[in-house]
């Protein structure tokens, strides 16, 4: 697969989505999407991302230019509707083996499939590129999500109570791995 073509998907409503690298121009697009998504207040653990245009410019610059890294959207009717990521270790050999996921989705293309479809080509690309597991965090009143990584084969393996307050309601932090990969040496 090359993992920088363009790959075109059909959601569940039958229009078109492209899963592509984000481009650096797109920076105000993305922080938008991103800040949309905090202003929920439930589903990313942040309420307003405080980058500015130069820092998400060189942030989509560095996935870009680094092969440990992996930066997609999904493109719909002409704008930015979902982001998603992996990003490998960043302690040289402790944690190589071992990649990040992130991943969100603006509120009119949510249960569309398009988080099935960015999973499934972060994973193969985490494979292609020898990762060896893939880690993630979740709030755990975020069930639409727990149950995507579920159904890829992600497992609780850690949960801090109560680490998140979210609108009126706590939210324990719920960490979740794959592993991709037989582990080499143990």
């Amino acid at each position: 697969m090359a993992w920088y073509a363009p790959q075109r998907v059909k959601m569940k409503d039958g229009c078109r989505a492209t899963l592509r690298p984000a481009r650096e121009e797109e920076a105000g697009e993305l922080l938008t999407l991103v800040n949309e998504v905090a202003a929920e207040g439930i589903y990313i653990g942040t309420e307003k991302l405080l980058l500015g245009l130069d820092e998400e410019r060189q942030f989509i610059r560095d996935a870009l230019e680094n092969p440990r890294k992996l930066l997609i959207v999904a493109e719909a009717g002409g704008k930015i509707v979902a982001i998603s990521s992996i990003f490998a270790g960043s302690f040289g050999l402790k944690d190589r083996h071992v990649g990040t996921l992130g991943m969100l989705v603006a509120k009119p293309y949510r249960e569309l499939g398009l988080g099935t479809t960015m999973m499934t080509y972060l994973l193969a690309w985490a494979r292609a590129v020898g990762l060896e597991k893939v880690d993630l965090e979740v709030f755990s009143t975020n069930q639409r999500a727990i149950n995507l990584y579920r159904k890829f084969g992600f497992i609780e393996e850690g949960r801090r109570r109560r680490a998140f307050r979210l609108l009126d309601r706590y939210a324990d932090d719920v960490m979740m791995g794959l592993f991709l990969a037989t582990p080499k040496g143990g």
